[in-house]
């Protein structure tokens, strides 16, 4: 075979081998890509920049992401692990400290703080700080016991009851600690012991 015809097969050869190298090897962009169609990826993904999607970012895969992510936010940078800025929801449930938890459950290991105001049981806006709609049960295997204490020097704990009936025959009554020499008024009751209130049942709100 004449050496130019060798030359040029040999050539050929590693341009071959060149382009078939860069199809099945991975390859760094260095710029930008932009596609108007849809990018569809059956192996790994790695972004070292921004990635920004204008339409519908799907993944039948894990994501995973090893840094802060931000959902909704005007800022790339969240000040928490993870941010969300707008509503939230959750298909099942939503386990703090528990990797699994009930479908519509809430369950935290450690103690849970709100900021406003808590609705139990369909409860949406109580007119108190924790609203419930329905039965209470306290059950522990130790003494059980119910709480109520204020933190002001001139305020102190207080049970109020509402009476069934008509609008008309509505009443409440509230339960609290009287003071010293506290006696028996028009409108309630004292149980008193060593002279001092003990306790004051008498008609009323505590508020």
């Amino acid at each position: 075979m004449d050496r130019g015809v060798l030359t040029v097969v040999f050539i050929a050869f590693i341009f071959i081998f060149a382009i078939g190298y860069t199809v099945f090897s991975a390859t760094t962009i260095s710029t930008n890509i932009t596609t108007d169609g849809s990018l569809t990826v059956s192996g790994v993904l790695t972004v070292g920049g921004a990635a920004t999607a204008s339409s519908t970012f799907q993944a039948t895969g894990a994501g995973l992401f090893y840094d802060t992510l931000s959902a909704g936010a005007s800022t790339n940078s969240p000040t928490t692990t993870f941010n969300v800025t707008g509503s939230g929801y959750f298909t099942g449930g939503l386990g703090v400290g528990f990797a699994t938890t009930g479908a519509g459950q809430i369950h935290a290991s450690g103690l849970g703080v709100f900021g406003g105001r808590l609705g139990a049981n369909g409860t949406t806006s109580p007119y108190m700080g924790f609203g419930n709609s329905g039965s209470i049960a306290a059950s522990s295997g130790a003494t059980t016991t119910l709480s109520a204490e204020s933190t002001g020097s001139t305020v102190g704990g207080c049970i109020e009851l509402k009476s069934s009936g008509t609008a008309v025959d509505t009443r409440w009554i509230r339960i609290y600690v009287g003071s010293t020499g506290a006696t028996t008024t028009a409108t309630g009751a004292v149980v008193q012991a060593n002279g001092r209130g003990l306790l004051i049942v008498e008609e009323g709100r505590c508020q």
